[in-house]
């Protein structure tokens, strides 16, 4: 009999034990449901910050483009473009297998905008605004209003099928450039070229082809097809002649690090100027202290004549020079460098007893600017800009 009643009471507590068991096992598979619930929306909110910040650098780069150049543009035309700019990397980027959502309208997700600081509270207020914006500003989500919301693991533990996840990112442009300098890993995008800036006399120079806009305007890039046509795009072009013997070119090889070797200069031609081209002028170059007395020759024959044949369309940061002493097709001479402008390139041909290379300014973006310190006192550059995310 007490045999049998131990064996009961054995019974009982194991029946008691079930319901608490099974509660823990419940409370335990919830807690871990929401643990990787919580990893899997914080992972969607890095690949979605990732798509925003990809977003809004590609808008940023749009925005400083070469329309900036022309003397007419509209500017809701090239807001509604850069948006659209905008949306197709963010939806290039999924977040958690899922789309990203952008609203393209104006004054939704894409809105352009000037910082302005109030001088008495030097606080930065965000004024919205299409004409002549530095700045854009990028919201991407995965969301449930949007229809792509961030799947859960275990809805039935949670009684959550779906999460919401949204960023926010900030990139702007400025062209108050103090300097070029190359990044570890990142070359100035540059040639080892230089303009002519202003003549005076019958060979065509910068200031007055391109600034004072005398040049003609027969030939624009095709940027879809990757190629020359004969049409206008309201930027005009300026033809670089490297000289003969009897007459003096506007255009010429400058030295940077070189010593004017084909070897050097071909690296230059192909990758920009690195940190080392720049040694000799503290890894950087800049103008702020004045104009830069450099070597250069006028001989583009050879190895410089079949690098550029090979980068017709491609934009590069060139500088502008003064001639210095005499002028020699073929040997080296000085030049004073005065400053950066940047171009591409349309056509390369050989005339016989010269080069000739056909440009129009352009504007190039890159990191490798450096900004001026005191932004209130460094000229702006229309052709250089710095991209960079500010939020």
């Amino acid at each position: 009999m007490q045999t049998r009643n131990q064996q009961s009471d054995s019974r009982s507590r194991r029946g008691s034990l079930l319901p608490a068991i099974a509660v823990a096992i419940l409370v335990a598979g919830g807690t871990v449901a929401l643990v990787m619930d919580q990893l899997w929306l914080s992972l969607a909110q890095r690949e979605l910050q990732t798509a925003a910040n990809a977003a809004a650098l590609a808008a940023g780069q749009e925005m400083a483009d070469e329309e900036l150049l022309k003397l007419e543009f509209d500017s809701s035309v090239r807001a509604a473009a850069i948006r659209e700019v905008a949306y197709d990397v963010a939806t290039s980027n999924p977040a958690a297998g899922k789309k990203v959502a952008v609203n393209t309208e104006p004054h939704q997700d894409v809105r352009f905008g000037r910082p302005v600081m109030d001088s008495l509270t030097g606080q930065v207020t965000f004024i919205e605004t299409d004409h002549s914006p530095s700045s854009v500003i990028v919201n991407a989500h995965c969301n449930r209003q949007n229809g792509n919301a961030v799947s859960l693991f275990m809805p039935y533990l949670t009684g959550q099928q779906t999460g919401n996840v949204s960023a926010f990112a900030e990139a702007s442009v400025s062209n108050q450039i103090a300097a070029v300098r190359p990044l570890e890993h990142s070359n100035v995008p540059a040639w080892p070229i230089a303009i002519l800036e202003s003549d005076g006399g019958d060979n065509d120079d910068w200031s007055t082809t391109v600034e004072l806009r005398e040049g003609s305007d027969d030939l624009s890039w095709n940027h879809k097809q990757k190629r020359l046509s004969n049409t206008s795009d309201g930027i005009p072009e300026m033809t670089l002649r490297t000289g003969t013997r009897d007459v003096a070119g506007n255009v010429c090889i400058a030295d940077l690090g070189s010593d004017l070797h084909d070897y050097r200069l071909s690296k230059q031609f192909r990758n920009g100027w690195s940190w080392e081209n720049l040694q000799e002028f503290g890894s950087e170059l800049s103008f702020e202290q004045g104009a830069l007395e450099l070597k250069s020759s006028a001989d583009f024959f050879g190895m410089p004549y079949e690098e550029l044949k090979k980068q017709i369309g491609q934009t590069r940061i060139v500088m502008l020079y003064l001639r210095l002493d005499a002028f020699d097709p073929v040997e080296a001479h000085k030049i004073t460098a005065t400053r950066f402008v940047a171009v591409r390139l349309l056509e390369v041909r050989s005339t016989g007893d010269e080069i000739e290379l056909v440009v129009q300014p352009t504007v190039v973006t890159t990191r490798t600017a450096v900004l001026g310190e005191s932004q209130s006192e460094t000229p702006k550059n229309p052709y250089i800009y710095r991209l960079a995310l500010t939020q």
